[in-house]
């Protein structure tokens, strides 16, 4: 019951969820510890999780704001790298030149970049160990880095080092600060997501008649969905988009295959047929 009170509250199915399974949890542990008699929770039916339909948007949709991007926003790289790459925001954020490897074409994620909801930020280890994982880069992206690289490189030669380092709080430090990340502001700290969202990611998804809401996650699914309907294994986009199972991935691109059943039948037919003349 109380679970259905926070979903009529406007509250999601998945993060009802996720209330459920951490008050049963601190419960259990409880009850474990002799503090409570009964774990009250045990009882209670957790909500199942509810599909939530991707809006994905098509491949000419991607391009059109790309080509936007290009002239009208400041991370115009980053969104390319998102797209081309199918990485999570974080792992983009955290991305630093240590882990990419541009003579091979290949970017390691091994790290991501966090917000708390107090202030500040943390890198922490991926997800999961599927998480951790090589990406090869399309040649467009890699020769974007190369150029990014480049101009890193004189803006810190421009600028004197911050000796305060990770604990700098100036907002305009006009120093630079060596965190060896790939996406970073002009100082050399690390972006922050929300304001790219609010500043830069929905005007721009506004102006040009595209759907914002999830956008700067979608670009991910938009990757795999664009490599599934061009045929790639799924066992393939599984690894690159670093999940745990292809069963999952399949599950989460069902959408990009809906024409396979159609394709795969006809194809069965060709063969039935027998050779042509």
């Amino acid at each position: 019951m109380r679970n259905e009170r926070k979903r009529q509250s406007g509250l999601s199915t998945t993060t009802v969820l996720h209330h459920h399974r951490m008050i049963s949890k601190a419960l259990k542990d409880a009850e474990r510890q002799d503090l409570i008699l009964k774990n009250p929770a045990a009882t209670a039916q957790a909500p199942r999780r509810a599909r939530v339909r991707l809006d994905v948007w098509t491949e000419a949709q991607t391009l059109l704001f790309l080509s936007a991007a290009k002239t009208e926003s400041p991370y115009c790289l980053l969104y390319l790298f998102l797209v081309g790459t199918g990485v999570r925001i974080g792992e983009a954020l955290g991305l630093t030149w240590q882990d990419v490897a541009l003579g091979d074409g290949i970017a390691y994620v091994a790290q991501t970049l966090e917000r708390p909801s107090g202030g500040g930020f943390r890198f922490k280890a991926p997800k999961t160990e599927h998480s951790r994982r090589p990406i090869t880069l399309p040649d467009e992206v890699a020769e974007q880095l190369r150029d990014l690289r480049a101009l890193q490189k004189k803006e810190r030669a421009r600028r004197e080092t911050c000796d305060d380092g990770e604990d700098c709080t100036r907002r305009r430090c006009p120093k630079w600060h060596t965190f060896d990340l790939v996406f970073c502001q002009t100082d050399g700290k690390p972006l922050d997501v929300n304001n790219i969202r609010k500043y830069d990611l929905y005007p721009l998804s506004t102006k040009l008649g595209l759907p914002w809401r999830r956008a700067l996650h979608n670009f991910r699914h938009a990757h795999g969905s664009h490599l599934l309907q061009r045929g790639v294994p799924i066992k393939v986009v599984q690894e690159r988009l670093g999940h745990a199972t292809a069963a999952f991935t399949l599950s989460t691109y069902a959408h990009a295959l809906a024409g396979a059943e159609a394709q795969a039948a006809r194809v069965v037919s060709a063969m039935l047929k027998g050779p042509t003349k």
